[in-house]
């Protein structure tokens, strides 16, 4: 398998699809609440993603992209086996709830992306989770069963 390389591509949404990269490297350091950059093609933007879920054991991280500008159109249009120039991460600070006991999650449609990793993470811990998600309509929810 290649680095960057698209393992998954799952439509969740009209313009939304849930993206699973092989980046072994950058997985084993993925807590909830963190980013990664990444690039299409050598001559791509840069652009951040939060990471919305990782296997250490499978070596991928997984996030959510809505096609809203060129660079999220033309990820869009790759596919599975298709490997993504550069992949950054993970950045920024992880989220740390650890001292409440009792949590409430609220997300909204693709903001469901930064709740998933911190609702999974906070279960394993054994942690009184509840979550609330919501979109427009039905077709725009995400991440409901999980």
């Amino acid at each position: 398998m290649k680095n960057f390389e698209i393992v998954s591509k799952r439509r969740l949404a009209q313009n939304v699809h849930e993206y699973e990269i092989y980046a072994p490297l950058a997985v084993k350091h993925c807590l909830a609440g963190q980013f990664i950059i990444l690039r299409t093609d050598e001559d791509g933007e840069r652009v951040p993603f939060t990471i919305c879920d990782y296997s250490r054991e499978r070596g991928t991280v997984r996030i959510l992209v809505q096609e809203v500008g060129y660079t999220t159109i033309k990820l869009s249009q790759m596919n599975v086996g298709d490997a993504l120039a550069d992949f950054t991460g993970p950045l920024g600070n992880p989220t740390d709830l650890s001292e409440f006991e009792n949590i409430c999650l609220v997300g909204g449609g693709i903001g469901t992306a930064v709740i998933y990793p911190q609702s999974k993470q906070l279960f394993a811990e054994g942690k009184k989770v509840d979550v609330i998600v919501g979109a427009r309509n039905q077709s725009l929810l995400m991440y409901a069963d999980e």
